[in-house]
């Protein structure tokens, strides 16, 4: 069996992005991550005797709350779940004491929404130019857990379409 928990910040809302985000704010975060935790004790209560084996967080991006999204595998964990964690990160906002901290949670994949390595390719999408920052970030996490995901988006509009 599989968790897969949201966390529905963000920084920038990318008009590519189908899933359900909102502005980060330090206050607005406080009360989700305060509710989060009730609804993992209560489903993972109720699903007692159950093993999950992954469990993804996704969102948004959750590293934008990183100590948060650790309590919440360690509550997981806890229960008594022994499971990979899998955890979708910006490379905007990622660094090297946010991977210490999800490695330390027991993080084993980190999903690099990188989207491009193209810098025309990123304004076109409302995304700021990155791919050097991106290409290091995605370095960076690949040293200190076991698999990394690089996302990259095809097909994007304007001059250059042959790669991401």
């Amino acid at each position: 069996m599989a968790l897969y928990i949201h966390v529905p910040f963000c920084t920038m809302m990318c008009p590519f992005c189908i899933f359900f985000s909102v502005p980060y704010s330090r206050d607005r975060a406080r009360p989700y991550f305060k509710a989060l935790t009730g609804e993992l004790e209560g489903v993972l209560s109720r699903l007692e005797g159950a093993s999950f084996r992954e469990v993804y967080v996704g969102g948004g991006t959750p590293t934008l709350a990183t100590e948060e999204v650790c309590e919440a595998l360690d509550l997981v964990r806890s229960m008594g779940h022994r499971f990979e964690a899998s955890v979708e990160a910006s490379p905007y906002d990622i660094d090297d004491h946010k991977v210490s901290q999800l490695v330390s949670a027991g993080v084993t994949r980190i999903s690099l929404g990188v989207q491009s390595f193209r810098p025309d390719a990123l304004p076109r999408i409302g995304r700021p130019r990155i791919s050097e920052e991106g290409l290091r970030a995605a370095i960076e996490a690949c040293s200190r857990v076991r698999t990394v995901n690089v996302d990259v988006l095809l097909g994007l509009p304007g001059p250059g379409k042959a790669g991401p």
